[in-house]
């Protein structure tokens, strides 16, 4: 990646200014979509052809409408019909794009892990595990940092909790890192993120608005969730911020 990323603006994309867009996100009630398959009870956890278990291929209309369908039946029979028809419909738009522009998402033992649970991977030594180091977690870290972005875009966390009080905390023209251990789930849909924000109504959250350059370290790692994950140690500035929405610049990887 270039010593100096190229900045997007908003009006590139959106055709408003950054704060404009922003409020209207900061706007935005209406739930997104399910994401890598979290859930209060099961956690980060996929299951294979739902949102949150990768797929193997790139995808057809047919094929991601088929998947989405099966996801939203599935969802509305666990009680959690949480979904408006034009949020899906904005979520099946994003998926077919995503698909045709990156062809399939990885399917490397890292990503597959990542997409059932989360809490065991990390990269580099643990803090509290006596340093211990995790192979796989290592080899995915690799993975993502071989992966450049082909082109800019702009991806979307949601988060809630702690968390999301520590990144409104911050302030324009700050720059920090995520985390030097643990890997950042990213999607390029607006709706999925809104429903890890939300906390599928528990929270108000934060949601990152990230300026991803071209050349930036982001794996494709799974379809229906067109989410990207960013590597151990990606670091961002804060561009600006309107209500729980923060614009970031994806700016590298701390190399700590």
């Amino acid at each position: 990646m270039s010593d100096t990323p190229k900045f997007i603006p908003m009006t590139e994309r959106w055709k408003l200014d950054a704060s404009d867009f922003l409020q209207e996100v900061d706007s935005l009630s209406e739930f997104g979509g399910h994401g890598s398959g979290y859930s209060k009870e099961e956690g980060h956890k996929g299951r294979p052809g739902k949102v949150g278990g990768s797929t193997k291929s790139s995808q057809t209309k047919n094929d991601i409408d088929s998947k989405f369908d099966d996801v939203i039946s599935f969802m509305k029979n666990e009680g959690q019909d949480i979904w408006s028809n034009d949020s899906i419909e904005r979520m099946k738009n994003v998926s077919r794009e995503t698909s045709e522009l990156y062809e399939k998402p990885s399917s490397s033992d890292g990503v597959d892990i990542w997409t059932t649970n989360t809490s065991t991977l990390w990269y580099g030594e643990h803090p509290y595990r006596n340093g211990q180091r995790n192979p796989i977690g290592d080899k995915l870290q690799e993975e993502i940092m071989n992966s450049p972005l082909p082109r800019d875009e702009i991806l979307y966390r949601g988060v809630h909790g702690s968390y999301a009080k520590s990144l409104l905390d911050t302030k324009v023209g700050d720059e920090f890192t995520l985390s030097n251990t643990k890997f950042s789930s990213t999607s390029r849909s607006l709706d999925v993120a809104i429903s890890f924000q939300k906390d599928f109504g528990q929270d108000d959250g934060a949601l990152m608005v990230i300026d991803a350059p071209a050349g930036s370290p982001a794996l494709y790692a799974h379809d229906l969730a067109s989410e990207f994950l960013l590597p151990a140690g990606a670091t961002f500035k804060v561009v600006d911020k309107v209500g729980n929405s923060l614009h970031l610049l994806y700016t590298g990887v701390n190399s700590e």
